[in-house]
């Protein structure tokens, strides 16, 4: 994230607006929209009152390497993919003793009934009350049954690697937007703004932005071009999101903040 996304981001995490973070670094409002948009880059003096203001070291505030933590969860990724052979061989095991026990059940029902008809039951007929037959017939159904459990599990690994990809994928998508365009925003930025939500949409058909403000609801590129004309700079703006059942965000709506009259 660079310097002056992090600005933004934790200005809004401490719920100021830019007059009040002027105020509080004693500059002028200008100063904090030119940083913010990367027109200007504080000095080191500013730096440290910035850093100050925010409860954090200039190191802290200069580091713009995000890495380590998209790094962290592709190693977690790929332990849970190292767990699936072991998985199919624990499995394969079970299904082993359970085929064991069944042809073990039929032969000692085989042997009772012809080698020893006369002695009395086994504790396992006695137990089970079905015939030879009954029980043959249910072998293939029990194995069915048994090989549906294991292809169920042996695909476990790739649910839990589909649903983090759609994990990373939904805060790529959204990030961008919530981190720079959310909640009560300055006019100066609703043109970028405008433009970011124009390539997302290019970029992401299957994942189409809508902007609503005032009388106008549209996604087509043209309008919203001839709608971000009738964002003041000198206004403040709050963009509230409605997302979809996915995650992601499928509708931005605009509202203008009255300035109070003086």
């Amino acid at each position: 994230m660079n310097l002056n996304e992090k600005i933004i981001k934790i200005r809004k995490e401490n719920a100021w607006t830019q007059e009040d973070f002027a105020n509080k670094l004693n500059v002028e409002k200008q100063v904090i929209s030119e940083w913010e948009s990367g027109q200007n880059r504080p000095d080191n003096e500013s730096l440290n009152k910035i850093a100050s203001a925010f409860g954090m070291s200039t190191d802290e505030l200069l580091n713009e390497n995000e890495e380590p933590v998209i790094e962290s969860k592709l190693e977690n990724k790929k332990e849970n993919g190292k767990r699936g052979p072991k998985i199919v061989f624990l499995l394969i095991i079970i299904l082993i003793i359970v085929v064991m026990g069944l042809f073990l059940t039929i032969l000692n029902k085989v042997y009772n009934v012809i080698v020893r008809p006369v002695e009395p039951k086994s504790i396992i007929e006695t137990l089970e009350e079905k015939s030879v037959v009954d029980i043959i017939r249910s072998v293939p159904d029990q194995i069915i049954e048994i090989t549906d459990t294991i292809s169920f599990n042996m695909q476990a690994p790739k649910r839990r690697a589909d649903s983090f990809n759609n994990s990373f994928n939904v805060h790529a998508f959204n990030g961008g937007f919530e981190t720079l365009y959310f909640g009560n925003t300055d006019g100066f930025f609703m043109q970028n703004f405008i433009d970011e939500v124009i390539k997302s949409n290019q970029k992401n058909p299957f994942h189409i932005i809508v902007v609503k403000y005032e009388d106008v609801e549209t996604s087509d590129a043209n309008e919203l071009r001839e709608l971000a004309s009738r964002f003041d700079k000198d206004n403040d703006y709050n963009i509230i999101y409605d997302y979809n059942v996915e995650g992601y965000i499928r509708k931005a709506t605009v509202q203008r903040i009255e300035k109070p009259s003086i």
